[in-house]
């Protein structure tokens, strides 16, 4: 789901109205910018997808936004795989990182319904020089939300539920007494 700078409700009055700051990173891979920005990031080139999520993370920190103490990460589906890359790769940079409904096995993901269509953004396993890049060895651990399929919920009262439960973890983690304290 390709994604671009708006306003949200629930960032403004969870979020935004407790001190705290929302950034929207826009990383080759996805569809925002047109094909060739998603064809940089597709199969062994997915690196580039990682690296350039992280440095947007150095650069807040460079310019003095937030610190790693501060910073939290969330993303679902596709965004949910790039969550637990960045919580393996650089566990140093994220206090608090919320993994949506991920695609995490990269070893078996053809053998789920849907699979054989990722194969296209993902590579197959089949392929031995995709295989290895997908072959990371490395262990992960997951919340999940089961009701509603591919989404935190159901119904309304659900992904309700499930968001208080994700803003009130973050807050826990990145802010003291539920603001952000210099």
């Amino acid at each position: 789901m390709s994604l671009t700078p708006s306003y949200s409700e629930y960032v403004g009055k969870l979020w935004l109205e407790r001190g705290g700051v929302f950034v929207l990173a826009n990383i080759r891979g996805g569809g925002e910018f047109g094909p060739a920005w998603h064809e940089a990031g597709l199969k062994t080139h997915r690196q580039v997808i990682y690296d350039d999520f992280a440095a947007v993370a150095q650069d807040l920190i460079a310019r003095k936004i937030t610190s790693p103490r501060r910073l939290g990460i969330e993303g679902g589906s596709n965004g949910g795989l790039l969550m637990g890359v960045e919580f393996t790769q650089h566990p140093d940079l994220w206090n608090a990182v919320d993994i949506q409904v991920p695609l995490l096995d990269m070893l078996r993901f053809e053998q789920i319904a849907a699979g054989a269509s990722w194969v296209g953004e993902y590579g197959s396993v089949s392929n031995p020089d995709e295989r290895a890049f997908l072959d990371m060895k490395l262990p992960y651990l997951f919340y999940e939300v089961i009701e509603g399929g591919h989404g935190a919920g159901a119904n309304i009262e659900q992904r309700a539920h499930t968001s208080a439960l994700e803003y009130t973890y973050f807050a826990r983690q990145l802010m003291d007494q539920g603001k952000i304290v210099p």
